[in-house]
């Protein structure tokens, strides 16, 4: 894809994005321009960023740096990566070109971090964090320490079950005490079906439960508070071929807080979308809000064109997307 246009009812352009590529297909640039509504000044104003990215031979993303419309850096990420391909430092500048953090890693023969450690803007260590890992390679636990005088903070104890999963996370204070448990249980697929997380004194803080379908795929998902009532529930229903048709988020009440509702053509490919929202966990809808998404493709299944259509099935804006031959 090289281009991204969304338009409003009127034809005028509300969103752009382009995108440059290198030979391997990693992108080199991506420009992002958008008019956008200033609830302050009740004015549109036109915004604008830039991302640019350099890799090295082997393709790992060794810089990326954002850029405003007149010029000026946001921020840039200057990364480098040992023989191996892992990524053995993290260098994060402001504005003015001075260092944000750093972050240093290390690695065992086999590629796990060891141990990270990431450094303040002044050259001094935030913490550290070590990573242990049994015979098979599985991370274990991992204690972390702060500066400058290298206190241990407090350390994570992994433990699996014969099927290598884990059952069981104690996370422990720098006295030995706990400060918090998780456990885990799975059905006899692997499929994880519980999480309760505990407190230090053993009190349930909150539950986690799944159910599956006969084909491993999560269709429930409840949430509940720490006294056993529920918090919030999620509901998933797939077509025949495994595509998700239907997804809902029910409130506490057990009412309907939002649904998402998906069609597709006879080769599996999504062509409309549609979806209800009064609540979510982040906050209420007044009013609700309803979309509906039609997308088409070309021959090659790239999708080329995205219509947006409200509550009136009118039309409210489009997307057209452009590729490179």
């Amino acid at each position: 894809m090289i281009e991204k246009i969304i338009h409003n009812p009127d034809g005028s352009i509300w969103w752009q994005e382009t995108y440059k590529y290198d030979t391997n297909q990693k992108i080199l640039e991506k420009t992002k321009y958008k008019k956008y509504l200033n609830f302050q000044t009740n004015t549109y104003q036109e915004g604008f960023d830039k991302f640019v990215y350099k890799y090295d031979d082997k393709g790992n993303r060794t810089e990326e740096a954002q850029y405003l419309y007149n010029g000026s850096i946001v921020y840039k990420l200057i990364n480098k990566f040992d023989n191996e391909g892992n990524k053995i430092e993290e260098t994060k500048y402001k504005t003015d070109n001075s260092i944000d953090y750093k972050i240093i890693n290390k690695y065992d023969n086999n590629g796990k971090v060891i141990e990270k450690k990431r450094y303040n803007s002044d050259g001094s260590i935030k913490y550290k964090s070590i990573y242990k890992y049994d015979n098979n390679g599985n991370f274990v636990e991992g204690p972390t320490y702060d500066y400058p005088n290298e206190n241990l903070t407090g350390k994570k104890i992994y433990k699996r079950d014969n099927n290598n999963k884990i059952f069981e996370i104690i996370a422990y204070k720098i006295d030995g005490a706990i400060n918090y448990k998780d456990t885990f249980k799975y059905d006899n697929k692997g499929n994880e079906i519980e999480h309760i997380k505990y407190s230090f004194d053993g009190s349930i803080v909150k539950k986690h439960t799944q159910k599956y379908d006969e084909n491993g795929k999560e269709e429930e998902s409840i949430e509940y508070n720490d006294d056993g009532s529920i918090q919030e529930k999620y509901f998933e229903k797939y077509d025949a071929k495994g595509n998700e048709i239907e997804s809902i988020w029910f409130k506490p009440d057990g009412s309907i807080g939002w649904k998402r509702s998906y069609k597709y053509n006879s080769d599996g490919y999504e062509i409309e979308f549609t979806y209800y929202i009064s609540e979510s966990r982040y906050g209420k809808f007044d009013p609700p809000e309803f979309e509906k998404l039609i997308t088409k493709y070309d021959d090659y299944w790239n999708i080329i064109e995205v219509i947006y259509y409200d509550k009136l099935d009118e039309p409210t804006r489009k997307v057209v997307y452009e590729y490179s031959k």
